[in-house]
């Protein structure tokens, strides 16, 4: 998989876009293509709040379209325009319109970052999990995440990165909408085996991991590395390539 994306902060406004696709042997398994965008504000306290964000590729043979605007006073979606070709066999449930609310996936990482300072800091294994309720246009998520303490990343040719990183867990949790099997008996089993797995996953979590590191020039943490289970196993993620520059008012009115 490769992943590049372009984070813009200026006064007061953020900007995110992110654009990723399967290659390689992985795509023979599952070939898949996103692009994804965000713009905002930051208020004094570094609290993000989107104006926009939208979300459109494929998975396989299923396309989809999210696109969202929001109210600036309660951060809660003010229009929504979906699109989704999936299998017939399944049957969507979308997420009630009062439980769209901010933030959108990329300015959640784009908070963590940006708010590093208090995010990321490393703490004791055993403290709480921070938690932050994410809409993505299909889904409302619950993303957990802490952040057990530090780590030296050793030179490699796969990244430009070496020296101490924050290591972070996240595990996420299904609030609100749902996709399920339309006929009867399917439906029953699949919820059967879905049980099974959150049960296991309980029993024997295996959470995304995410290392933040700092690089000169830039005022906040970014992601270095990454691991995460897929179902053809492990998937690691290197900051292979990164630049900074100037550049022009991020949103405007």
């Amino acid at each position: 998989m490769d992943i590049d994306t372009q984070l813009r902060i200026g006064d007061g406004s953020y900007g995110v876009k992110s654009y990723y696709h399967t290659k390689g042997i992985a795509k023979l398994f599952s070939s898949a293509e996103n692009t994804s965008l965000t713009i905002g504000r930051i208020d004094g306290e570094g609290r993000l709040t989107p104006r926009l964000y939208e979300s459109r590729g494929h998975w396989d043979e299923e396309i989809y379209l999210n696109r969202m605007t929001y109210d600036g006073e309660s951060g809660l979606v003010a229009h929504h325009h979906q699109e989704m070709s999936g299998d017939d066999d399944f049957e969507y449930f979308p997420v009630p319109d009062e439980q769209k609310t901010s933030p959108d996936p990329l300015s959640y990482l784009a908070g963590l970052m940006v708010n590093s300072e208090s995010m990321l800091k490393p703490e004791e294994a055993d403290e709480d999990w921070r938690q932050q309720a994410v809409f993505g246009g299909i889904f409302l998520m619950n993303y957990l995440h802490h952040c057990p303490g530090t780590e030296e990343r050793k030179k490699s040719s796969r990244s430009v990165f070496a020296g101490e990183a924050v290591y972070c867990e996240f595990r996420t949790r299904l609030l609100a909408g749902d996709s399920l099997p339309v006929d009867e008996k399917k439906r029953k089993t699949f919820l059967e085996k879905r049980e099974k797995r959150r049960a296991e996953k309980k029993k024997n979590p295996d959470p995304l991991k995410l290392w933040f590191g700092r690089i000169e020039g830039i005022p906040l943490m970014v992601p270095v590395y990454s691991e995460f289970r897929m179902s053809i196993g492990k998937a690691r993620l290197y900051l292979h390539e990164i630049s900074v520059g100037e550049q022009g008012p991020v949103a405007s009115e």
